[in-house]
């Protein structure tokens, strides 16, 4: 099983060597110890590990996403992120969480262990050929559905809509993916929507338009920025992204429009073109 060594070099400011166990190189990351914890230098999160960073200044939010997951971390909240001479740092625990590893501790060596498999170090994005950013969201019965996991069967089509309480294009969309829904699985795909509310909405909206596929919440439109389909406030730009099992983006279509919507048809022949 793939680890990641952190070794620690000082009680305060300190560089951290960190060694992937199925390589022999290392690297430096900087890091300060505040109150116990490990916070780690996020220009070099962002340089040097398999994480993606998207920093939205005015909303004091900023995103890691890994192809295991996506973790919103607020500026504000000084647990999850400080500042030292004028370097920003994050907090270990929440890279590790983005990578989707376990984080210990060895006299002075943090260990991140990956929860399955072996850590990837492809840096993802949000572009066609891109590996998509992987999440973890509540589905309405409130257990927890990872877009990891899904791809280990199948590709995955991800759609961002608005809202299906006051928004007719999204009713209307919602409604059409719920017909070719068979056709989606026919293929081998899962199909899932997410959006800005809470999960009463889900269970809500899942019920009145009779939906048989998972509405996921993402209240702090994380997921949504980490595909790069945030529009303003919760609310994404309507968007599909279809995803390969090796995770790789094959279709991205955003709309900027929010009266318009991805053609169900352009889904379905993208997903026949995987092999």
């Amino acid at each position: 099983c793939c680890v990641v060594l952190l070794l620690l070099f000082a009680v305060q400011l300190q560089a951290i060597e960190i060694k992937l166990s199925d390589s022999d190189s290392t690297l430096d990351v900087r890091s300060v110890r505040v109150k116990g914890a490990d916070f780690l230098a996020l220009e070099d999160v962002r340089l040097k590990l398999p994480v993606s960073v998207k920093d939205d200044t005015a909303a004091g939010l900023v995103v890691l996403c890994s192809e295991r997951n996506t973790i919103p971390v607020f500026r504000m909240d000084e647990q999850e992120f400080v500042q030292k001479d004028r370097t920003d740092y994050i907090k270990a625990e929440l890279v590790a969480e983005a990578m989707g590893c376990t984080i210990g501790r060895e006299k002075k060596t943090l260990l991140f262990t990956p929860s399955s498999g072996s850590l990837s170090r492809s840096v993802v994005g949000s572009n066609e050929g891109d590996i998509a950013p992987g999440f973890r969201l509540l589905k309405s019965d409130s257990t927890i559905l990872s877009s990891h996991d899904l791809l280990k069967s199948g590709p995955l089509v991800v759609v961002f809509f608005r809202s299906a309480e006051w928004d007719p294009a999204s009713k209307r969309q919602l409604s059409q993916l719920e017909t070719k829904l068979d056709s989606i699985r026919a293929i081998g795909a899962s199909l899932v929507a997410i959006h800005g509310y809470r999960l009463k909405e889900s269970r809500k909206w899942e019920r009145e338009l009779k939906l048989h596929f998972p509405l996921l919440p993402d209240q702090s439109a994380a997921v949504m920025r980490a595909f790069n389909a945030f529009d303003r406030g919760n609310l994404p730009n309507p968007a599909v992204i279809v995803i390969a099992p090796s995770g790789k983006i094959l279709l991205r279509d955003v709309h900027t429009d929010y009266t318009q919507f991805t053609d169900p048809g352009m889904i379905l022949e993208v997903l026949s073109r995987i092999r």
